[in-house]
């Protein structure tokens, strides 16, 4: 397992305040903020006791303050269901930013000293207390996020597991009913009450995920990510796209090296 801890203000071999992205997850820490985080394009002012969250391949800006206060915890091969117990963390999911309560952050600041502490102590070897801390840090975060524990009924699991596995061909409810074996109304229960969508939002949302990721980070065409994706032909995957975010592909990655 891959887990580390870093002052915000910590000098490092890239310039934080351009776009970036990294193959591990990142929790933010803000205890004092000042300044904007820029996610995917979208703009996010760092506020006291205030959490951010990055998914791996994601692009940020961090434009902080001098007068912030805070830290960052990387990791990566937590568990092979991380994005499950903690739907924060999901593709799916459109929370990049959550604000807490005092005495909230600070219950979660003093797990996160414990967890320096251990990673100090230890040479490169990530033992089972550090990932202990890092469990604990995730369930209260977790706790606020929902207000529910971090347990997830196995019917959720497999929906999940099945739309990540087969969402870039397999557009249609229906497939997923028959795959999963759930029922409609099972599925729509899931959907809303775990993610607070209706199913066909939940796989439509992925894709477009998917779809700002490819014309992010490859150099792929258009077409041939329309083709990666499973729609028909490049005009179908644009007016999904448009209709998704408001832009056509082609001005989405114009407005990306604006930014």
């Amino acid at each position: 397992m891959f887990l580390f801890t870093e002052p915000v203000h910590k000098p490092n071999a890239y310039d934080a305040r351009k776009p970036h992205k990294h193959m591990y997850y990142e929790v933010f820490l803000f205890k004092k903020g000042r300044g904007i985080h820029v996610v995917n394009g979208r703009e996010f002012q760092i506020k006291d006791c205030s959490v951010h969250f990055i998914t791996p391949y994601t692009t940020h800006i961090l434009n902080q303050g001098d007068l912030t206060e805070g830290k960052v915890i990387g990791f990566k091969d937590y568990a092979q269901h991380l994005e499950v117990d903690f739907p924060y963390l999901s593709p799916l999911s459109d929370e990049s930013v959550i604000e807490l309560e005092a005495s909230v952050f600070q219950e979660i600041w003093l797990v996160s000293a414990q967890l320096d502490k251990e990673l100090e102590a230890q040479s490169n070897v990530v033992n089972r207390l550090a990932k202990s801390y890092l469990t604990i840090i995730l369930t209260k975060i977790l706790g606020v996020f929902e207000g529910q524990t971090c347990k997830v009924d196995d019917q959720m699991r497999l929906l999940y597991n099945t739309i990540e596995h087969f969402y870039k061909k397999e557009h249609k409810l229906s497939f997923y009913v028959q795959k999963t074996g759930l029922s409609l109304n099972e599925i729509k229960k899931i959907a809303q009450v775990s993610f607070q969508l209706t199913p066909k939002q939940l796989i439509t949302k992925r894709l477009s995920k998917e779809a700002q990721s490819l014309l992010m980070h490859t150099a792929l065409s258009v077409k041939e990510i329309a083709y990666e994706l499973g729609f028909f032909d490049e005009s179908h995957f644009i007016k999904f796209f448009e209709n998704q975010i408001g832009l056509s592909p082609k001005k989405f990655r114009i407005h990306l090296d604006e930014v």
